[in-house]
């Protein structure tokens, strides 16, 4: 006996599971053209003979041709014919052999006959007999990121010797000898403006003497001419030879006076081109919303300086502001110290028994040598010294207030008898010094204070603004090495890009044979709802774990204040190893991460640099062992404590081992014993570990390879 119930109930689960694989397939084609049409990186598809047959909007835009048009040609029609070889070897040696290839870099032809950079990972889709028949390639436009790391390695290495000068005229002279080789134009000068409204070249090399001497007379008050133009902010970038940061620039100086009538020359001044200056650059430099400067470059070529070459300038010049503060701070403090010496001399032999006044200064000057003080344990103890400095120390109390915050002695009390100075900084008044008596005396020259007091609240004043300047130029270099180390964060990132593309390309791949399986039984007519649901339940769960990889990316290079909380050691090593680990696996590189018994400590820490600390000990090692034997390719990681209340991680590799000299310099900027990367991941993984307090070292291991240790306070 048929059960009418059971007949009429199926075939409204087979509507319901038609409409639900409908839309898991909907959701799978939306994925599928997010990820291909709407990418920011270029992606094409070619067959096994280099013919295109698609590519998304992002790759047509980086050539300027349209889709249909590069539908029509092969890879080697864009790409520079001195690239076919070693792209070529690449095809044999690796897309054939493996199915994919390492991330290389190469260079396109665009639509107007111009050449970039880009760096290219490719992947490869076989058939059911195992043989690759479909070729796609990821393309991402490197031009910004080689401009950037010039930019980056030029800033680093000039703030490095900056570094050592503590005068300006040798600061500036290395700086041009610098510019000059950044540029590769003829001749750099810089000017600072003066005091008087002058713009004197303070260094230069490859203008001639007879040009010097023409130009190093220049006034704001009574020249008319674009160097006058710039120093002053009196630019236009609506027009073609200004930017937006003030700077001028000029390609063709001949042609372009070509144009000008004779009277509009007579105008102004042009040595540069009655001296055969064909390409000339005017970058200012800005101290806080000042002009103090500028760097002029000039060259007879043309085309010397372009746009891009401005920009880059001009981003520099932030390093040259900061190395002229930091001089301009030393030499103050210079100056102020020899005037305290001299006080020394002055006050010692006319008022021996005033000693104590000096030693005041002294032990102020003194606070700024103990390293474990803060700028408040400095402030307060600054007022603590002043009382047994004035001639009557019982009954003297003393305060610092900086705007909202004060420091004073415990018996402060403001009283008639008060002796006053005010910090200034920058033309504003921050702050002010005082000293009070609790008692009345004689009067004297101020008051009851002497005017040696006078001269010494003074000193005291001057001598705390210098203190704070200098802090604050310590917090500005904080900050721009932590804007370092983010950008080495990015690189690490861009290093891991093929990994991450091949592990991104599984579940996609995975998606797209889902979706193309359901596509075919639904055109058949002839489906199962239940495979079919089981096909769209499956390219849902590759589309979760596709969205986790992009997260584990995202938290990576995310740009955010450091922030060091309480962080269990084994969570940041664990979410390390999950980052990485495709990479590893990819490489035929194993990695043992040995837990302790016991709980793991706790840290204070940021995590996301100590998670960047790893990842570069990681890839340094991937790097140590890419010549060795994939069967003996081993990465340990192990956590341990000693007795000084330090957890030490060790991380050692099977790989080539650590020569002398790389053992003694592994830690230094730009030193590397790679073939490519900047020299700076290691570097910047000391910095961070030497700031949260700890200390990080290498050793060749007797048996190969090396180990890595660093040691963080609990």
């Amino acid at each position: 006996m048929v059960d009418s119930k059971k007949t009429r109930k199926e075939p409204v689960e087979e509507i319901q599971a038609l409409w639900r694989a409908q839309e898991e397939l909907r959701k799978g084609e939306e994925i599928y053209r997010a990820l291909f049409v709407t990418n920011p990186d270029g992606i094409i598809v070619c067959d096994m003979e280099g013919k295109l047959l698609d590519a998304n909007k992002a790759f047509a835009d980086m050539l300027g041709y349209t889709i249909e048009e590069l539908r029509e040609k092969t890879y080697k029609q864009i790409t520079p014919r001195k690239w076919h070889k070693t792209e070529a070897d690449i095809v044999k040696n690796q897309i054939l052999a493996k199915g994919y290839s390492e991330v290389y870099e190469k260079e396109y032809i665009r639509k107007d006959g111009s050449v970039f950079p880009v760096a290219v990972r490719v992947n490869t889709t076989k058939n059911g007999q195992g043989r690759p028949v479909i070729v796609w390639s990821f393309i991402r436009d490197i031009t910004e990121q080689t401009r950037a790391e010039k930019v980056l390695r030029f800033s680093l290495h000039f703030l490095e010797r900056a570094n050592l000068e503590t005068s300006k005229v040798p600061l500036l002279e290395e700086l041009v000898k610098e510019i000059q080789e950044f540029t590769d134009c003829e001749a750099v000068g810089i000017r600072i403006l003066d005091e008087s409204g002058n713009i004197p070249y303070e260094a230069y090399a490859g203008f001639s003497k007879e040009f010097y001497e023409l130009e190093n007379s220049l006034s704001v008050k009574s020249d008319k001419c674009i160097c006058i133009n710039v120093i002053k902010g009196q630019t236009d970038s609506k027009l073609p030879f200004y930017t937006e940061g003030g700077s001028f620039y000029i390609n063709g100086m001949s042609r372009f006076l070509d144009t000008v009538s004779e009277e509009d020359r007579g105008r102004n001044r042009n040595l540069c081109n009655e001296f055969g200056y064909e390409s000339v650059a005017l970058v200012p430099i800005r101290l806080r919303n000042a002009l103090i400067g500028l760097i002029h470059v000039a060259d007879s070529r043309e085309n010397m300086v372009p746009l891009y070459l401005v920009e880059m300038l001009e981003k520099i010049t932030a390093q040259v502001t900061s190395a002229i503060k930091r001089v301009r701070v030393e030499e103050k403090l210079q100056e102020h110290t020899e005037q305290l010496e001299e006080k020394v001399k002055e006050q010692t032999r006319d008022l021996c028994g005033r000693v104590k006044e000096l030693n005041c200064l002294y032990s102020i000057s003194n606070l700024l040598k103990n390293p474990n003080l803060s700028l408040h344990e400095i402030f307060q103890a600054t007022v603590e010294l002043i009382p047994i400095s004035w001639q009557y120390p019982a009954i003297t109390c003393s305060r610092l207030t900086l705007k909202d915050e004060q420091f004073g002695t415990s018996n402060f009390r403001e009283t008639a008898w008060k002796q006053t100075s005010d910090i200034i900084l920058h033309g504003e008044r921050i702050g002010s010094v005082e000293v009070c008596y609790l008692e009345e005396k004689p009067e004297r020259d101020e008051g009851p204070f002497s005017k040696e007091e006078r001269n010494l609240i003074n000193a005291v004043a001057e001598f705390l603004e210098t203190i704070i300047e200098l802090k604050l130029m310590e917090q500005h270099e904080r900050e721009h090495r932590e804007e370092v180390a983010h950008f080495a964060r990015l690189s690490t990132i861009g290093e891991m890009s093929s990994a991450f593309a091949h592990e991104l390309n599984q579940p996609l791949c995975a998606i797209a044979t889902y979706v193309e399986g359901a596509l075919r039984m639904m055109k058949s007519g002839d489906w199962d709802s239940n495979k079919l649901l089981e096909a769209m339940e499956e390219a849902g769960t590759q589309t979760e774990r596709a969205g986790k990889i992009i997260r584990r990316i995202a938290n990576l290079v995310r740009k955010k204040e450091p922030h060091r909380s309480g962080v269990n050691i084994g969570e940041i090593i664990g979410e390390t190893i999950n980052l990485i680990e495709h990479e590893a696996r990819l490489k035929g590189i194993t990695i043992q991460w040995i837990e302790p018994s016991e709980n793991f400590p706790m840290l204070k820490v940021d995590r996301i640099q100590i998670q960047q600390v790893l990842v570069n000990l990681l890839h340094n090692s991937f790097e140590a062992m890419k010549n060795i034997d994939q069967s003996k390719r081993q990465i340990s990681i192990e956590v341990s404590t000693d007795e000084n209340d330090m957890v030490q991680v060790v991380v050692s590799d099977t790989g080539c081992g650590l020569s002398a000299e790389s053992a003694d310099r592994i830690f230094e900027h730009f030193f590397t014993t790679k073939s490519q990367g900047l020299g700076m991941g290691l570097s910047i993984s000391r910095s961070i570990i030497e700031a949260h307090g700890g200390r990080i070292w290498a050793e060749s291991n007797p048996a190969g390879g090396a180990t890595f240790r660093f040691t963080l306070p609990m």
